[in-house]
């Protein structure tokens, strides 16, 4: 991770927690749309790691600040699993789904 961080922001700092325009949320919609197509037509199974990563650099691209969040917990078998997500202005924009159960170990933006 640490060989890539660069790529994906700044350590430990959050992009602000404000409402989106219409023009931002349209934006974000769209990019979300066209990650996931693409994530449906690839050969190999997509995790929320990866759709956290594409999305955040695509919004990158379109001047549109986000934040990546990595976080851990531990399933029934109390083996460790992983999760990350995006968020962007107030928004959750990728891996929502189960988000909660998770601690936040690391975050970029």
């Amino acid at each position: 991770m640490r060989y890539y961080s660069f790529l994906i922001g700044k350590k430990r700092k959050e992009s602000e927690k404000m409402e989106l325009n219409a023009q931002e949320k349209n934006i974000i919609m769209k990019v979300n749309r066209a990650a996931n197509r693409a994530f449906r037509e690839s050969p190999w199974e997509s995790k929320c790691y990866d759709k956290a990563l594409t999305v955040k650099w695509m919004l990158g691209r379109r001047k549109i600040k986000s934040t990546i969040y990595f976080g851990v917990a531990k399933d029934n078998d109390q083996k460790m699993k992983a999760h990350a997500w995006l968020r962007s202005g107030n928004r959750i924009v990728t891996g929502r789904e189960g988000m909660r159960q998770f601690t936040v170990v690391e975050y970029f933006s």
